[in-house]
């Protein structure tokens, strides 16, 4: 089977021509990231404007691939929803005219579970009932993954996401956006360059733990707290910009990896898989890593080429939804991330 997916969910115009939901044949791709690095994060009106300008070339260097290699596609899918509205709309009516262009198809796709469904483009099948997360600029979730379009969530975040407290936390310091590499680099610099004990006993404290005292079946989300001792900590210049770097990212690791360790807990689930485009960080993947293994847990993450918005983990999810006679109505996109699909109806 081969599927043709679309994502422009946010800041990335992505196409990828997938064959039964692994092989990945072409995966076009126009970064928006330049574009709104002078503004420290993303302008949804520019973020839009771009997608109409890129989404041309797109599709064109698609469809002569599908001409040129005599392919025949037998589905469309397009991310509907959550996201830009925006950004969303142009993905949407592209697809929309391809579906009619080729007379195949189309099927709405739900972001979240296009992420979760990047693994199988590693090689790895999707098991259920599994342990998910979603860690992104916009989501910091933990779900419970029943089967294909049935996913449960069962912790959130209170305020920022994961990538958006990078975000910010890197615009603090002065690193440019995107705010999860530089952070990265930045720290990885200082385990480099430093011996942490020469930073003194009390290092560590300089940002606190983030909601570590609540109660072990807590399962929730907070980045707010530490984005705000970070910047007090940088205002009275207890720490240089390479060591905040570092003790965020740890400080933020730590939370997550927590929230994971209470979840499988909770959950009795012996399959664990981690998404999102924050999974392209080394230090949280082996910390998910090595938590999984001293649990006896199975950990799937995608390579890291899949973790951030791309094409072809929507045409897997169409795979996906299209091989377990699942086939989602909705023609219209929306920000809401409920796993509800819907048509419009005047």
């Amino acid at each position: 089977m081969l599927v043709l997916g679309i994502e422009s969910s946010c800041d990335e115009s992505a196409i990828g021509i997938v064959k039964d939901g692994r092989d990945v044949l072409f995966a076009p791709i126009y970064s928006q990231i330049n574009l709104h690095k002078k503004f420290g994060g993303i302008v949804p009106e520019n973020a839009s404007r771009a997608h109409l300008e890129k989404f041309h070339s797109l599709v064109s260097d698609s469809i002569n691939f599908i001409s040129q290699n005599s392919i025949k596609m037998d589905y469309i899918s397009v991310t509907v929803k959550p996201g830009l509205v925006g950004s969303l709309l142009v993905g949407y009516n592209t697809a929309l005219a391809i579906a009619h262009f080729l007379k195949i198809p189309l099927l709405p796709v739900h972001h979240l579970e296009a992420h979760f469904s990047a693994i199988s483009l590693s090689g790895l099948e999707l098991s259920y009932p599994s342990l998910g997360l979603l860690v992104s600029g916009g989501n910091t979730s933990l779900f419970i993954l029943h089967g294909p379009g049935n996913l449960e969530k069962i912790g959130d975040t209170l305020d920022d996401a994961a990538g958006e407290a990078l975000d910010k936390a890197a615009s603090l310091l002065g690193f440019e956006y995107p705010g999860g590499p530089a952070i990265e680099k930045a720290a990885l610099q200082f385990l480099d360059s430093t011996k942490i004990s020469a930073m003194g006993m009390d290092f560590h404290t300089f940002l606190p733990d983030i909601l570590k005292e609540t109660s072990t079946n807590d399962l929730r989300f907070s980045f707010s707290g530490i984005k705000t001792a970070l910047y007090y900590a940088l205002k009275k210049k207890r720490l240089p910009s390479p060591a905040a770097a570092y003790l965020f990212q740890e400080k933020l690791v730590e939370h997550i990896s927590r929230n994971v360790q209470r979840a499988l807990k909770k959950t009795q689930l012996k399959t664990f898989i981690a998404a999102g485009g924050v999974l392209a960080n080394t230090v949280l993947r082996n910390s998910l890593s090595n938590l999984c293994k001293s649990m006896g847990v199975d950990f799937q993450t995608p390579e890291k080429k899949y973790c951030t918005d791309n094409g072809p983990m929507v045409a897997a999810a169409g795979y996906m939804y299209a091989k377990n006679n699942i086939f989602p109505k909705q023609n219209f996109v929306t920000s809401d991330n409920s796993f509800e699909f819907r048509e419009f109806r005047s």
